[in-house]
């Protein structure tokens, strides 16, 4: 069913941010992103042949915040990688309604394991990694709606873009990406304890030889 990824990990993290976070300006803001995200979620608007569910507002707030956040040339090096996964949306869309046969597996994870391994190889920065991947979602969001309406016309009014899956699509490679994130940062501080422990055990050494 579509859409429960998405109400899974956002109320994981609202657990994890109430009993496991210091209280912060980082977390009453990522916690009222979430409970938004959930409350809106039950509302959508039909405009252009898609279906804009209102949680989608929440993302676009986000994404908006990261961009001022990031230097021109990440911006402009997210933005490339961005124009990617919104043709990647597109490709995985069109399989969807024109060709079903070809599709191995499901949508949802036939996109996230092609556009994650590009974010990872890419972008260095979580920041513009987040980034990236909003902006590509919206993107894909309106390059299918605007394709799927030249290739089908009219026929298309009865196949909007699923906002649910795209939803999806955003929170679980969001969860992937600060997952990464965190295992990135764990690696550098273990790597700098050895290297420490090293130079330490090293110094030990040689005032013993002297």
């Amino acid at each position: 069913m579509d859409g429960i990824l998405f109400y899974w990990l956002t109320w994981m993290m609202i657990i994890v941010l109430m009993f496991f976070f210091e209280p912060s300006k980082v977390k009453m803001t990522l916690l009222s992103f979430s409970l938004t995200s959930i409350i809106l979620s039950s509302w959508s608007v039909t405009f252009a042949y898609i279906d804009w569910n209102l949680a989608l507002v929440p993302c676009l707030i986000f994404c908006i915040i990261i961009m001022m956040k990031l230097e021109k040339n990440q911006l402009f090096l997210g933005f490339f990688i961005s124009f990617f996964i919104a043709n990647w949306i597109w490709m995985i869309h069109r399989v969807i309604y024109l060709e079903p046969v070809w599709l191995l597996m499901s949508p949802l994870w036939m996109i996230v394991i092609v556009v994650l391994p590009m974010l990872f190889i890419s972008l260095r920065n979580v920041y513009t990694r987040m980034y990236s991947l909003l902006l590509g979602t919206f993107q894909g969001i309106v390059l299918t709606s605007l394709m799927m309406t030249v290739e089908l016309g009219t026929a298309y009014t009865f196949h909007k873009v699923d906002s649910m899956l795209l939803l999806d699509i955003v929170s679980l490679s969001l969860f992937v990406i600060a997952s990464w994130s965190v295992l990135e940062k764990v690696k550098v501080k273990i790597t700098e304890n050895i290297i420490l422990n090293n130079q330490y055990i090293s110094r030990k050494k040689t005032k013993i030889n002297v």
